[in-house]
């Protein structure tokens, strides 16, 4: 199905794209694209701030600051009342309103005082991981402050990270509140406070806060969330393509269902293009695209101008005179790989889906969402199966759901399409009793752990998918759901 071409590059498109900095504009990661748009049309996140979203960048202070009072005042209902009597001292005369809310909410408080009694800012100060969790733990308590006497056995949940003596102890509790609520994970056995933070992962951090306490009712309010879509698929051109660069290229995408107009942004090194066409096709002439590699990213928009597809990603690799096109967002039969050679390739088959889950909190059962990394391949499957335990009679409670995982090594982690749920109450245990991973499985008696014949095991066995709780002869492992049975 094609449609007429449509030029590109208007006047005033290649006006704005010149004058945007380029140091300062860029395309969020793969893994983190889904959720910082989902954290944009939740209203986290300042749409200016999106120009600096790229994984070698930094979150500074304003950043997380600014993103902290609307994640409060979303929780709370109401705006907070700024403290003008504070007086801040920063090397930049201009202080954006948030500090003032913050500072009177006690979000923040400064790095000290100046002889004068001034408070000693660091506006533009690079976050670290354990700074980060602090603010969020005090955004937290201004929210809810009966979430100040959780987890008391500070050392008991960060005596696990082989790190946990680099943490200063003014972040302790923050992190072990982080780490106790599942909303940070460390990796490798660490917890890397001193590292720094990047914006789009400030932003993940948020929105993950965000689904931890707000309803589900709220959460669907997105265009992504409302119900299961999908992104829209480049047709054209294939690789090997007879495009000659020097006459420019053509786009060209399946058209999406309800859509507008589509936003389509371009990464190149000298800076951004932010268009919207009206149709599913685009012509960018030569001189927008460089040596090496360009990125695009797509999504469908509907009359106001909000997202209705999951983004979609192109790269374009220039050697030369001929142009190379890298799908990742194709969704057909040549989705049938599973063999990678690395993280990177894997990456490139792998998509984030959110699923509606019931979660235990304080003994009570909690409606919200949860985002999940898998193969694309799968991911029609994984979204049903947890509706459907979702809307069973059980209403089992999920915590924490594990999917792709290269460093897992050997199985179905490393190809995204194995699960482990709530892996702590549903251990891996071998035959001589050794415990692999987890603490225990006593279904009847915790309820995080998965019952035999219950709404979980149902729902995957009907889509066709093997457990490790029954179908394993040399080990059990009750976490563990996988597409090939392995």
């Amino acid at each position: 199905m094609r449609k007429s071409l449509m030029s590109l590059i208007l006047a005033a498109a290649i006006a704005l794209a010149l004058f945007l900095p380029p140091a300062a504009v860029a395309i969020p990661s793969d893994w983190a694209a889904y959720e910082v748009e989902i954290a944009h049309q939740w209203g986290l996140v300042d749409p200016d701030l999106l120009y600096y979203v790229m994984s070698t960048d930094a979150l500074t202070k304003d950043m997380l600051c600014s993103m902290v009072v609307l994640l409060s005042e979303k929780l709370t209902g109401t705006v907070i009342e700024a403290d003008r009597n504070v007086v801040f001292e920063d090397d930049d005369w201009y202080i954006p309103d948030h500090f003032y809310k913050a500072y009177a909410a006690g979000i923040v408080s400064g790095k000290g005082l100046t002889p004068e009694g001034r408070v000693i800012l660091g506006k533009a100060d690079e976050m670290r991981r354990e700074e980060v969790f602090t603010m969020l733990y005090n955004a937290i308590l201004y929210c809810y402050p009966d979430q100040s006497a959780a987890y008391g056995d500070i050392s008991g949940i960060l005596s696990v990270f082989s790190d946990y003596g680099e943490i200063s102890e003014w972040a302790r509790r923050p992190a072990a509140y982080m780490s106790g609520r599942d909303i940070v994970r460390g990796a490798d056995g660490r917890y890397m406070p001193k590292e720094r933070c990047t914006v789009e992962q400030g932003i993940v951090t948020v929105k993950r806060l965000y689904e931890t306490f707000s309803t589900i009712n709220e959460q669907l309010s997105s265009p992504l969330l409302a119900r299961n879509l999908e992104a829209p698929v480049f047709t054209s051109p294939p690789n090997g393509s007879s495009y000659d660069i020097r006459n420019g290229v053509i786009l060209r995408w399946e058209p999406v269902e309800g859509a507008s107009s589509y936003r389509l942004r371009l990464m190149t090194d000298w800076g951004l293009l932010d268009h919207f066409v009206m149709q599913p096709s685009a012509s960018l002439d030569a001189w927008m695209l460089t040596t090496g590699t360009n990125l695009f990213s797509l999504t469908a928009v509907d009359e106001n101008r909000q997202v209705i597809s999951k983004p979609a990603r192109l790269e374009l690799r220039i050697t030369g005179e001929r142009p190379e096109f890298v799908s990742i967002s194709t969704r057909n039969d040549e989705d049938y790989v599973f063999d990678f050679s690395s993280r990177e390739e894997a990456l490139q088959y792998m998509t984030t889906v959110t699923v509606p889950v019931w979660r235990l909190r304080n003994g009570e059962k909690t409606a919200t969402t949860m985002t999940i990394t898998v193969h694309r391949y799968v991911a029609g499957d994984v979204i049903t199966i947890f509706n459907e335990i979702f809307n069973g009679p059980e209403k089992f409670p999920i915590n924490s759901v594990g999917g792709f995982d290269w460093r897992s090594g050997r199985g179905e982690h490393p190809m995204g399409t194995a699960l482990d749920i709530n892996p702590t109450q549903n251990y891996q245990v071998f035959p001589d009793g050794r415990i692999g991973a987890g603490t225990h499985w006593k279904p009847g008696e915790d309820p995080l752990s998965i019952p035999p014949g219950g709404d979980v095991e149902r729902a995957f066995r009907r889509l066709g998918w093997g457990w490790g709780g029954a179908d394993w002869s040399s080990n059990k492992d009750y976490m563990h759901f996988s597409f090939f049975g392995t």
